[in-house]
């Protein structure tokens, strides 16, 4: 890979507890694309997986056995020129005994230009096991640095210590670190924050209770690592679910919270508590569900302010259970009063109503969804706010023709997304903001093509944005790109970019275009490889960075999984963020090591 080694965020990560190795993983991802476009991501290496589609689900069969205790699956979207992280799952699987597990990469070395700069970066997963599963724990981290500015970032995306131990036959666990409260209520989000947790459950996973202490805000920095540091940000609850009828599926879920939080729709600090209950059912012998949810938060640092939150889903299978073709029908409806606020969910919408119903189509060879949504503001009509109505639309289809004879379309896909959004203002009393009325239309059609020795793409896609308030702030864009890779031999690899784009923008027509190409080379197999990378950016779009680069590396794989890698990148361009921000020549050298450690005993 030609330029440093930098990690960014990972996908959106969803908890499964504890997952025995070897068996099969019910996975809900949004948006699946076709089995051949999906490639599985275990631990940081690329895995080959048993894949299925059951009912709209992606069913993974693990390997039957996983070192260490603390995993993630990352399920990611093949493209030509970058796979797409769709969804991130981590699960853990007790060894039975006293284990640690240490994977990772690290690349640490130093650049040379106008100044001689040093860095550091990578990610590692540190997870260990002591007494037969009672004590777990583990730190997931990543440290990524922008060459072009020398400011580095650490992400630590997942830590904890748990304690299981047997109360009267149930399982009580305390948890310290990362805390997730995924359920259907509208109190909560997924986001991740710090705290302490004490849970207890019964095996058959008839109830479930949970009292915690939590850091109110996002935890997204090293300071207050465990919530209880700062009592100004910082909230005290419990929440729980109830499974009264053995087989019947129907679950009472509460929640409760109170404390104080750093940042209320007011701007300032102050209390805030809400309580949560709601109600899942499956019907037609679980081919549908339907969940509700209600909330009641109370805020504010002097005269308080409440209101209620109302959700509601509804979810039906229209094809036969167990089907590698589904259809499925969901309708949804959120209303959330304008006093309403939960700092652990606060990118809930106050003071809107919104309804959305969706139809997903999924087969072998063809995918389609279709997604509609509606939203009004005002709900308690008061005379001094305007009211806005706000409609979006999308069409996803997605068609994998599966030719087997070798002609043009084995291992050839299609993909057409339409999509329309409005804003309309219904009512604007005097004194009210003015109308932002817009339409904003999208058109995208892409087709591609995975092989043994070659795969290629092309894509374009418009976009559309029509002012209605009569300003004149239209504006248009349209993009195409091609991208092509070859490999010649095992050892070499070509890869060639080109996009180009028209954008208008208020009676100004903008041109963009930029092309690029790649060569890796083994020089010695397993041992010396190199490569080496140009490209141009033309444009005359004011916020661009046009200009030319060229990037190489030599890397020597002097021991297994470790290299010295000698680069040497000269130039400026927006493409290439790496380079010094004033051109001219930027030379590194860098140590990189790939690490895997396991021990039990």
């Amino acid at each position: 890979m030609v330029g440093p080694v930098t990690v960014g965020p990972v996908a959106a990560e969803t908890r499964l507890g504890v997952v025995a190795a070897g068996q099969v993983v019910r996975l809900r991802v949004e948006d699946l694309p076709p089995l051949s476009r999906i490639l599985i991501r275990l631990d940081g290496d690329d895995v080959d997986l048993p894949l299925a589609v059951q009912d709209g689900y992606l069913l993974v069969s693990l390997p039957g056995s996983l070192p260490g205790v603390a995993h993630d699956l990352v399920v990611l979207h093949r493209k030509p020129d970058q796979d797409i992280a769709l969804q991130t799952f981590t699960f853990e699987t007790p060894v039975g005994k006293t284990a640690y597990a240490v994977s990772g990469t690290l690349e640490a070395g130093a650049l040379s230009g106008r100044t001689t700069d040093s860095y550091a970066s990578g990610n590692a997963r540190l997870s260990f096991e002591i007494d037969r599963g009672r004590v777990t724990g583990g730190v997931t981290l990543s440290r990524s640095i922008d060459r072009s500015t020398g400011v580095a970032a650490t992400d630590i995306t997942d830590y904890f210590l748990q304690r299981r131990m047997a109360l009267g036959g149930d399982d009580l666990t305390l948890r310290i670190g990362s805390q997730d409260f995924e359920d259907d209520l509208p109190l909560f989000d997924e986001a991740t924050r710090a705290g302490v947790l004490l849970r207890l459950s019964d095996a058959d996973q008839r109830y479930d209770a949970s009292g915690f202490a939590i850091r109110a805000s996002v935890w997204d920095d090293a300071r207050n690592a465990f919530g209880l540091s700062d009592s100004a940000d910082q909230v005290l609850g419990a929440r729980g679910s109830l499974m009264p009828l053995a087989g019947r599926g129907l679950k009472l879920s509460f929640a409760g919270f109170s404390g104080t939080v750093a940042n209320l729709p007011s701007g300032n600090a102050g209390a805030n508590e809400g309580w949560a209950g709601g109600v899942s059912l499956p019907f037609a012998q679980d081919r549908g569900s339907f969940t509700i949810g209600l909330a009641q938060t109370e805020w504010g640092n002097g005269t308080p302010q409440t209101g209620k939150a109302l959700t509601a889903e509804a979810s039906f299978l229209l094809t036969p259970s167990g089907d590698a073709q589904s259809l499925t029908l969901t309708a949804r409806h959120a209303r959330v009063d304008a006093g309403y606020f939960s700092a652990l969910n606060p990118d809930l919408i106050p003071d809107e109503t919104r309804s959305e119903v969706e139809a997903v189509w999924y087969a072998p060879q063809f995918q389609a969804s279709l997604t509609a949504a509606r939203a009004l503001n005002d709900l308690a009509a008061d005379p001094d706010l305007p009211t806005d109505r706000f409609r979006e639309a999308t069409l996803d289809l997605y068609y994998t023709p599966q030719d087997f004879t070798g002609g043009f379309w084995n291992g050839t896909s299609l993909n057409l997304t339409l999509h329309r959004e409005d804003l309309r203002r219904i009512e604007t009393p005097d004194g009210a903001p003015e109308p932002e009325d817009f339409r904003f239309d999208s058109l995208s059609f892409g087709i591609d093509r995975f092989r043994a020795e070659t795969s290629w793409a092309l894509r374009y896609s418009r976009e559309n944005l029509t002012d209605l308030t009569g300003a004149g702030a239209d504006a248009s864009a349209d993009r195409i790109e091609a991208l092509y890779a070859y490999t010649v031999t095992d050892d070499i690899t070509v890869n060639l970019a080109a996009r180009a784009a028209r954008i208008d923008k208020v009676g100004a027509r903008y041109g963009e275009r930029d092309v690029s190409a790649s060569l890796a080379k083994q020089l010695i197999p397993d041992q010396l490889s190199a490569e080496i990378g140009v490209g141009q950016l033309v444009s005359d779009v004011p916020e661009a960075k046009p200009g030319r680069y060229l990037a190489s590396e030599l890397a020597w794989e002097f021991l297994p999984d470790q290299e010295l890698v000698l680069s040497a990148d000269y130039g400026s361009c927006a493409r290439a963020h790496y380079l010094n921000k004033a051109g001219g020549w930027v030379f590194g050298l860098a140590y990189r090591r790939e690490v895997g450690l396991f021990q039990d005993n």
